[in-house]
């Protein structure tokens, strides 16, 4: 039986996904160090 993800839980999982690719993508374009403030 299928249960499709409630609103929190799609939101949630989207959350992580974001952080995720985020800290890569910070990785990428700051490979010297961390970003200016």
């Amino acid at each position: 039986m299928y249960r499709s993800l409630s609103w929190f839980e799609q939101l949630d999982v989207l959350l992580n996904a974001t952080n995720g690719n985020v800290v890569r993508i910070k990785q990428w374009l700051y490979p010297l160090g961390s970003p200016p403030q």
